[in-house]
C-alpha cells in the first residue's frame, strides 16, 4: 500500500538490535524520500545490554530514546503500538489500539522471549537474569548459598533445549569462578555446566566455539554436553535437574538459560519445533511472501545473539533497498561506532562485537 507521496511504505516491527539496525539501514539506503518507514514497538526506548567486564552485576542496561532516530532519519516514524497479529497475504497488521495498517514491505524483528514454564519446576528455581536485577543480585545468591552450606555448594549452570543464546551462561560461569577465587572459596564449590550443545561453545558458531570452550572449561569441575533438561525435581536432600534418560544433577544453586519462544506467535507459518519461522538464509525473506522479512531472534536457524541479529538486518535491508531502487543486491555496510552512548549521539550503530543480548 503506497503512501500518499506514492513512495513504498515499510513497517519494521520491533526496536531491538535487528529492528533498529534494519530501520536505520533502510533510511540510509533510501535517502531522498524514496520510502516511508514505520518503526513499531511498545516502548519509546531501545534497551541495550552491553558486554561488560563484570556480568556479576547484571543490572547494567543502556536505554536509548527512539525519538533520537526520528530526528536523525526523517524517513523513520516511530509508532508506539503493539502488533497483535499479521495477515501475511495482504501484509496487514492488526494493532493493539484496534487499528489496521497495510504496508508494501514488512520486517518482523519482534525477537524471542524466555519460557521457563516450559520445563516443569524451572520457574521456582531460576534466576531471571534477562530482566533488570538489583545490583549484584547473583553475588547475593552466592553469598547466601555458601553461608548456608559451609562445607561446600554445587552451582549448576544449564543451557536448556530451545535456548540459543549461551552468552549470559558462559559469562556467568567465568564470573562465578573468579568471584569464588577472590573470596578464597573456590575449593568449597563445584561448578557444573550442562548444555544441550553437542560440544562446548557450539552455539557460538564454528569460528568462535573453540574460543568459548577454551575460556569456560578451566572454570568448571564438570561439563555435560548433549544434556537435554526435562524437569527440575525437589529431592529429599536438595533440588536436582533431570533429563529424559534418568541422568540427575543435584545442585545448591541454579543459573539456567530457559527455552525461548517467539515474542510474536505466528502459528500459520512454516516454523521449527520451537515456533520460530523458517526464512531464506540469503535474504531473510519469508518463503511464499517475498515482501515479508523476519530477522533477528524471531527467525529460525539464527543464534539468538546481537551480532547475528545485526548481520541479518543488514541482509534484509540490502534486499529491500535493491528491489525498490531496481539495482543489483549488495550488502549494505555503514561506519559503526564503539560505544553505546554514541548511538544516541550520532545515530550510528555500536560495534556489534561489543554486545550480547
Amino acid at each position: 500500500m503506497k503512501s500518499k507521496s506514492g513512495q513504498p511504505r515499510i513497517a519494521v516491527v520491533g526496536s531491538g538490535f535487528a529492528g533498529v539496525k534494519c530501520a536505520t539501514s533502510l533510511a540510509m539506503g533510501l535517502t531522498g524520500g524514496k520510502s516511508e518507514i514505520d518503526l513499531i514497538s511498545p516502548d519509546d526506548m531501545m534497551t541495550l545490554k552491553p558486554r561488560f567486564n563484570s556480568p556479576m552485576a547484571l543490572q547494567r542496561m543502556t536505554r536509548l530514546p527512539l525519538a533520537r532516530l526520528v530526528e536523525l532519519y526523517p524517513a523513520i516514524r516511530h509508532r508506539r503500538n503493539i502488533v497483535e497479529s499479521v495477515d501475511f497475504p495482504t501484509v496487514e497488521l492488526r494493532l493493539a489500539d484496534g487499528n489496521h495498517a497495510r504496508y508494501d514491505f514488512l520486517i518482523l524483528a519482534t525477537g524471542a522471549e524466555m519460557a521457563p514454564a516450559n520445563i516443569p519446576g524451572l520457574t521456582e528455581h531460576i534466576f531471571p537474569y534477562w530482566r533488570r536485577q538489583p545490583e549484584h543480585a547473583w553475588a547475593a545468591r552466592l553469598e547466601r548459598a555458601f553461608g548456608q552450606h559451609r562445607n561446600g555448594a554445587t552451582v549448576l549452570f544449564v543451557i536448556a533445549p530451545g535456548n540459543f543464546c549461551p552468552d549470559p551462561v558462559y559469562n556467568m560461569v567465568a564470573e562465578t569462578d573468579a568471584w569464588l577465587k577472590a573470596r578464597g572459596q573456590r575449593n568449597l564449590a563445584r561448578l557444573l555446566l550442562a548444555t544441550h550443545e553437542p560440544y562446548a561453545g557450539a552455539l557460538f558458531g564454528d569460528r568462535n566455539a573453540y574460543i568459548a570452550a577454551d575460556a569456560i572449561i578451566p572454570c568448571l569441575d564438570r561439563l555435560e554436553c548433549g544434556y537435554r533438561l526435562a524437569r527440575i525435581a525437589t529431592g529429599a536432600s536438595c533440588p536436582a535437574a533431570d533429563d529424559d534418560f534418568g541422568n540427575r544433577l543435584e545442585f545448591t544453586l541454579l543459573f539456567a538459560a530457559p527455552p525461548q519462544r517467539p515474542a510474536l506467535p505466528t502459528p500459520t507459518l512454516y516454523s521449527d519445533r520451537h515456533g520460530f519461522p523458517i526464512v531464506q538464509r540469503e535474504t531473510a525473506q519469508l518463503p511464499g511472501y517475498p515482501n515479508i522479512y523476519i530477522v533477528g531472534d524471531q527467525a529460525s536457524g539464527v543464534p539468538k545473539q546481537a551480532y547475528h541479529a545485526v548481520r541479518q538486518a543488514e541482509i534484509a535491508a540490502a534486499d529491500i533497498v535493491s528491489r525498490i531502487l531496481g539495482k543489483s543486491r549488495t550488502r549494505l555496510t555503514f561506519a559503526e561506532r564503539d560505544l553505546a552512548a554514541e548511538l544516541g549521539e550520532t545515530g550510528r550503530f555500536p560495534n556489534r562485537s561489543q554486545w550480547w543480548n
